[in-house]
């Protein structure tokens, strides 16, 4: 059972490498090429449900000391999750769809490079989702204002003040003085 928690934590590693792996296998039998997409998706999307939540061990020994400093060399890739999903997440679901019917396609009639090309797409733009599902809280672009503040930049680092209460209650307490 000791298995479990690091095929999680690496499946999307796993996932990515598959991911890559299969326009070669164009050549040898199409169906085959979409199995090892299809199944590289999934282990994709395995590690994304990993990474949501609390940190397991593994993730845990991975994160550097300065994690800030971590952030402001990976902002690029920060950046590029926040121009393709623009706060709406509904996009990955629509990504993945999309994905499907290309590894189903690549079944019968696209070209190895036509699938190499796509694929690499995919992996660069998932790496950048899964760092930033690692570097969140120092993301310059989220909005930390929300719940906790946070050290990164846009907008964390401090509370805001208090909304002055409204309603009923409100004006029973000003009566009241």
């Amino acid at each position: 059972m000791r298995f479990l928690p690091h095929l999680r934590h690496h499946s999307s590693r796993i996932g990515l490498v598959l991911l890559c792996i299969s326009p070669l296998l164009l050549g040898v039998h199409h169906q085959l090429a979409a199995l090892v997409m299809l199944f590289s998706l999934a282990l994709m999307l395995l590690g994304a449900r990993h990474l949501v939540g609390r940190l397991c061990e593994l993730c845990f020994a991975a994160m550097p000391l300065d994690a800030s400093a971590a952030a402001t060399q990976r902002q690029w890739m920060l950046r590029l999750v926040h121009l393709i999903l623009w706060h709406r997440p509904w996009k990955i679901l629509v990504g993945g769809v999309v994905f499907m019917v290309i590894a189903l396609a690549a079944a019968t009639h696209l070209s190895s490079a036509t699938v190499a090309v796509f694929n690499l797409a995919v992996a660069v733009v998932w790496l950048a989702i899964e760092t930033h599902m690692r570097y969140q809280p120092w993301c310059p672009w989220c909005d930390h204002s929300g719940g906790g503040g946070g050290g990164g930049g846009g907008g964390g680092g401090h509370d805001p003040a208090p909304a002055p209460p409204t309603g009923p209650a409100a004006k029973l307490d000003v009566a009241a003085r």
